[in-house]
C-alpha cells in the first residue's frame, strides 16, 4: 500500500497535486441590510439646516463663554454687552467677529453698533441665516 504513494507523486504533476489540497476559505458575511448611498448631483447641494432661535442662543452663549468668562446669570435676553457685561469697543468688535466665524455670516458695518444685546444679536443672526437659505433656494431654482 505504501508503495503506491511514490507512484502517485510521480504520476500527477506538481500543479495538480496542489490544487487537490483542501483549502479553507471563509464564507463572506452576509449583511442583513444592504445600504447604498448615492449622491445625486442633479439634485444640487443639500439644503442647509435651519437653526432655531434657541439653538442660536445656545451657540452664542458658547461663543461668549469662550470669548470671556461671564457669569451666566448676567446673560439675560436684553443684557447689554457694554453696560451689563462690561465689554469695551474692542471686546464688542471681537465678539462680532467671533459670531461671524461661528455662524458663517457677514455682519454689515452699519449693523455692528446695533448688535449690543443678546436678543438683538440672536434676531440678527436668525434673519441673516434665513436670508442666506432663501438666496440658496433661489439659486437652485
Amino acid at each position: 500500500m505504501y508503495r503506491s504513494i511514490p507512484l502517485f507523486r510521480s504520476t500527477f504533476p506538481h500543479y495538480i497535486r496542489h490544487s487537490m489540497a483542501i483549502s479553507y476559505r471563509p464564507k463572506p458575511v452576509k449583511l442583513l441590510h444592504k445600504t447604498f448611498s448615492m449622491r445625486r448631483f442633479a439634485d444640487g447641494p443639500p439644503e442647509p439646516l435651519a437653526l432655531t432661535k434657541d439653538e442660536i442662543t445656545d451657540m452664542l452663549l458658547r461663543v461668549l463663554n469662550q470669548f470671556k468668562q461671564i457669569d451666566s446669570s448676567k446673560l439675560i435676553g436684553n443684557a447689554s454687552f457694554t453696560t451689563d457685561l462690561g465689554f469695551d469697543s474692542l471686546d464688542h468688535s471681537e465678539l462680532i467677529m467671533s459670531v461671524e466665524e461661528t455662524f458663517d455670516i457677514d455682519v454689515a458695518d452699519n449693523d455692528i453698533c446695533e448688535l449690543d444685546s443678546m436678543d438683538k444679536t440672536v434676531d440678527y443672526v436668525a434673519k441673516t441665516l434665513e436670508a442666506q437659505r432663501l438666496v440658496e433656494k433661489i439659486k437652485q431654482s
